[in-house]
């Protein structure tokens, strides 16, 4: 099972995500704590597309990501 959920800050998706995750037993990967280090800095775009699609290879995820910042 995968499932994606994207929307705006504040959306409620990020308590979405975690609750679908245990719910299903899945393990749960949020794009704004991959997208951006420690200190606010973001991380270099081929880093971050390898890391994405090293993700979306997996057979099952919960994939938290805001659309309002996301670009691939």
């Amino acid at each position: 099972m995968k499932v994606a959920v994207f929307g705006k800050s504040g959306g409620g998706k990020s308590t979405l995500s975690q609750e679908l995750a245990v719910a299903a037993n899945l393990p749960l990967y949020r794009l704004d704590m991959i997208q951006f280090k420690k200190g606010s800095a973001r991380v270099r775009d081929e880093i971050l597309a390898r890391v994405h699609a090293d993700i979306l290879g997996q057979p099952r995820w919960v994939l938290d990501a805001d659309s309002s910042g996301w670009r691939s």
